[in-house]
């Protein structure tokens, strides 16, 4: 009798053990999803990508530089907090000049010009109208999205790369 009293003991521990576990993963499970909505910005997650402009075979890599295929200008950026945290001032930009509306994306970031000032910011959107192509941005530290239709021919490039 004492053999069968020790093994219900064993077993009994061993339900309670395996019980705790199971909690703790739950809990554990639990806490996760509240840290991640806790910290991560959401309305983030709405942006897309920029479209891969660059093929893995036209970069090289040597010692002391790096190298890519093409012609590109080379940007620096002010202080607007617009494009915040992607864009910031001392970050150097990698422009690839645009030649045609096949050249750009939705979620590209591209420069261009609007009343003698050059700005940066994210596509959201690419449509036409009767005046031709256009694309609709937005900074992607603005809650909404720009107030103007940037015309092809006002686009100067599309980011390639950021130095941070």
């Amino acid at each position: 009798m004492r053999k069968t009293s020790k093994g219900i003991i064993i077993s009994l521990s061993i339900i309670i053990v395996l019980l705790l576990i199971v909690l703790s993963f739950s809990i554990g499970w639990r806490f996760r999803n509240v840290y991640y909505c806790k910290y991560i910005d959401e309305s983030l997650s709405d942006l897309s990508s920029p479209y891969n402009h660059i093929e893995l075979n036209e970069i090289y890599l040597y010692p002391n530089k790096i190298c890519i295929d093409g012609i590109y200008i080379l940007s620096q950026f002010n202080d607007t907090n617009s494009m915040d945290p992607t864009l910031d001032i001392g970050m150097n930009g990698i422009e690839k000049p645009v030649k045609s509306i096949y050249d750009i994306h939705i979620g590209d970031i591209i420069s261009f010009k609007y009343k003698n000032k050059i700005m940066t910011h994210r596509i959201i959107n690419i449509d036409q109208d009767n005046e031709g192509y256009y694309v609709e941005t937005k900074g992607d530290n603005i809650k909404y999205q720009d107030f103007i239709k940037v015309r092809f021919e006002d686009i100067i490039g599309v980011y390639v790369g950021i130095i941070y």
